[in-house]
């Protein structure tokens, strides 16, 4: 006669990799669902907890899934929102799901240039790895990530050639991800003229003023004296100013820049050179 629980074994437990302890978005899903796999006769309420537990996994890598391809595009505000979603599913008590999250939040800002914001999130992964060597490598792009936010950009290409050259396999693409971007960035710069850099930065300070001014209007929301939200805006304000000195019009987008009692506030705006133009004639009248 059957007993209320049985739990017959297919196989033994694997061992998990390195990457797999330190849930990167490739281990992840096998370490949240059932391993070892095992045939289960259980009382309902726990069936029904394993199913909802097994559900979430599945929907968490989806989102995951669906981010890295965003990222993968430049498609930043989207490859947030789905990584933003990843964080809420993981809860409080899944940390492999968590750490893996706040990873992908990480190197999205960091891609965007929002170097205030990716600390934030590599910070969270120093305090929180059990892995010495982890939490070294994320002491070591925490200060990458210091230096090009000072401009010292060839400093941090440094940092992350030395990460990769020790890196394992599985760890290697998306340091060399970051590496790469970290060069265009540091060329791009090295190139850069005086007056091309006084025309930008000039340009910065009209967009970072149209879009705060803008974002006021349709929200009532003030974000001069929001330090970390007004930090974001100056950094697209000034890839904006790049852009629009070949372009006519560029995107600016900033998911979670903000919130009240309604829920979170966005910044989705299209830029015209002539939208400038007016903006800047009326603060001179």
């Amino acid at each position: 006669m059957a007993t209320d629980l049985q739990l017959i074994y297919a196989e033994k437990p694997k061992t998990p990799s390195p990457a797999s302890r330190e849930g990167t978005s490739e281990t992840s899903t096998e370490n949240r669902q059932s391993n070892p796999q095992i045939i289960m006769s259980v009382p309902p309420k726990w069936a029904e907890t394993y199913k909802q537990e097994t559900r979430k996994a599945t929907i968490y890598d989806t989102h995951e899934k669906k981010g890295n391809e965003y990222l993968k595009e430049g498609k930043y505000d989207l490859a947030l929102a789905e990584f933003e979603t990843t964080l809420q599913l993981a809860g409080k008590y899944d940390m492999i799901g968590i750490m893996s999250a706040h990873r992908n939040l990480a190197k999205t800002y960091e891609a965007m240039a929002t170097y205030p914001d990716t600390l934030t999130h590599i910070q969270f992964l120093i305090e929180h790895t059990q892995s010495d060597v982890a939490r070294s490598d994320y002491v070591a792009w925490k200060r990458a990530v210091e230096s090009a936010e000072r401009g010292e950009l060839g400093h941090a290409v440094q940092i992350y050639e030395t990460l990769l050259a020790k890196a394992e396999d599985w760890e290697r693409p998306q340091i060399q991800q970051r590496l790469d971007a970290m060069r265009v960035r540091a060329n791009a710069e090295s190139q850069k003229t005086p007056a091309q850099s006084n025309n930008v930065t000039a340009d910065t300070a009209l967009i970072t003023d149209y879009i705060v001014s803008e974002f006021k209007k349709e929200t009532g929301i003030d974000l001069r004296n929001q330090e970390m939200a007004y930090q974001r805006i100056h950094e697209a304000a000034e890839k904006a100013g790049v852009q629009l000195q070949a372009l006519e019009k560029t995107e600016v987008n900033l998911p979670f820049i903000a919130a009240d009692q309604s829920g979170p506030k966005h910044i989705s705006m299209t830029i015209k050179r002539e939208d400038l133009r007016r903006f800047a004639s009326g603060k001179t009248e």
